[in-house]
């Protein structure tokens, strides 16, 4: 049976008790909306938070940006939130269903982003690897 003729009850909609956790999909997506971005400020709640909490010289710094360069971090969340740590900046970025709600410096969430960033270039070489294994041709 193609798409276009799915009936409704063959669909089953994503829930966020689906064990597969595509419901949750959102938190490892790159593309995040900032809260509060359509009510007419120059600069949204989170993008003032950043301003105001992140080092000299990252001010007006593009949070989807940060995001997109941020790693994922255990900080302790609920199931609607997820969190990411911008190395460059060490700030925490706080996302809740697809938004950026929050940005604080890490340590006011105890990340410890030495090992964080070391996790991450772990992971990061890990992939390379693994995509050297997968694309290197061999002399069979």
């Amino acid at each position: 049976m193609s798409s276009r003729h799915r009936r409704s009850s063959d669909v089953r909609a994503p829930t966020p008790s689906t064990p597969d956790g595509r419901a949750q999909a959102w938190k490892t997506q790159d593309g995040m909306r900032l809260r509060g971005e359509c009510n007419g400020h120059a600069r949204t709640h989170p993008g003032r938070q950043w301003d105001a909490r992140c080092p000299d010289g990252w001010e007006g710094y593009p949070l989807r940006v940060a995001w997109r360069e941020a790693v994922a971090t255990d900080v302790k969340t609920d199931r609607e939130t997820t969190a990411r740590v911008h190395l460059a900046t060490e700030m925490l970025l706080i996302a809740c269903l697809g938004a950026i709600v929050s940005t604080v410096p890490a340590h006011w969430e105890n990340v410890d982003v030495t090992e964080t960033a070391a996790e991450a270039r772990s992971e990061a070489q890990s992939a390379n690897r693994y995509r050297e294994q997968q694309f290197t041709p061999t002399n069979e």
